[in-house]
Formats: structure tokens, sequence, C-alpha cells
């Protein structure tokens, strides 16, 4: 047996910890402040307790630290839940979408050059492209070409397509559809 648990309500809150369980309807609020009750109102230990609420001892003892030290006001705040902090401020990642919007940029490259000059920030290649996914950006990729593709047969097509449908001689008041058979861009 572990040694005797010792006080944890140095606010003199167990009053609004009680009223405040009956009437939380947040889950993640009402299971610290049960786990705070539970504490409160019987003689069992943190890791008597854990089991009970279906929390790791570990985090049973650190809800309990900061209901200690801060009261409910701490016990009931969430944290930013880890990890790094963004490089980019929010105004920097605004300049960057606008600048994304209007087509300022064509590579990722530009991007980091941009970054860098401007506002001193160095990523990786691999970084910029997964912040660039965060902040809506889409990679635009030319659509695939057959490797047989001829260029001067592709412009002439272009340039007589309008032609060749006048010549046809269709009737302007009836709808026409055109249909393209070289899908692939094998021929063209």
């Amino acid at each position: 047996m572990g040694r005797k648990r010792g006080r944890i309500d140095f606010k003199n809150e167990a009053e609004e910890v009680a009223t405040r369980f009956k009437s939380e309807k947040i889950q993640w609020k009402k299971e610290r402040l049960q786990l705070i009750k539970l504490l409160l109102e019987t003689e069992m230990s943190l890791a008597e307790v854990a089991p009970i609420v279906g929390r790791a001892p570990s985090r049973v003892k650190a809800w309990v630290k900061s209901f200690r030290e801060e009261g409910l006001a701490k016990l009931l705040v969430r944290g930013n839940g880890g990890g790094r902090k963004p490089l980019m401020s929010q105004q920097i990642q605004d300049e960057l979408v606008e600048k994304l919007r209007i087509g300022t940029f064509r590579t990722a490259g530009q991007i980091l050059h941009w970054l860098k000059e401007e506002h001193q920030l160095e990523y990786g290649k691999d970084s910029i492209y997964y912040v660039l996914g965060k902040l809506g950006g889409r990679l635009k990729v030319p659509r695939p070409c057959h490797e047989k593709k001829d260029p001067e047969r592709e412009e002439d097509f272009r340039n007589t397509l309008a032609e060749e449908l006048k010549a046809l001689n269709s009737p302007k008041d009836k709808e026409m559809s055109l249909w393209v058979y070289d899908e692939m861009r094998y021929g063209m």
C-alpha cells in the first residue's frame, strides 16, 4: 500500500466541484470533475481512482496537481495538445494564402525563396509541401501526355478545327456535339 494521499482542495472548492459535476454537459470536463469529486468524498488513492475514471495514474496525478495548484479554473482548461509551434506566424500564413490565391507563386521553390528573403524563415522542400497542404494549397501538374505526341499535329488541330466545323454546313439552329477520339493524346 502506498503512502497516504494528501489534501487536494486548498481553495475550498469542494461544493463547486459537486454542483458543476451535476450540471456539466461536456464529457471531458465531467470526467475531470468526477475524478476530483471521488477524491474529495473518499479516501481512495490516485491509483485506485484511475481505473474508475478510465485514465492512467499518471494522467490522474497531472489533473490532481493542476487542481491543487490552480483550482477548478486550471483543471477545466485544455492545453494545446503539445506539438511544435509553427515557424510561420498567423500574419505570414495569411499573407502566403493571399499570394497563393492571386497566383504570385508558380513553384514551391519560389515560396521557399520568398519566405527566406522576406521573413527569414527556412523550410525544407518536404516541409513546405506539408505547410502548403495545411494552408489549403493544391499541387498543380499538367495532364499527362503520351510519349509519341506530335506537337505539330496538335497545333495544326487547334488552328484548323474551327474552319473544319464551319465547312460542315450544319444547321445553325441545331445543337451540335463534338467528339474527339484521341483522348489519350497518342496521335496529336
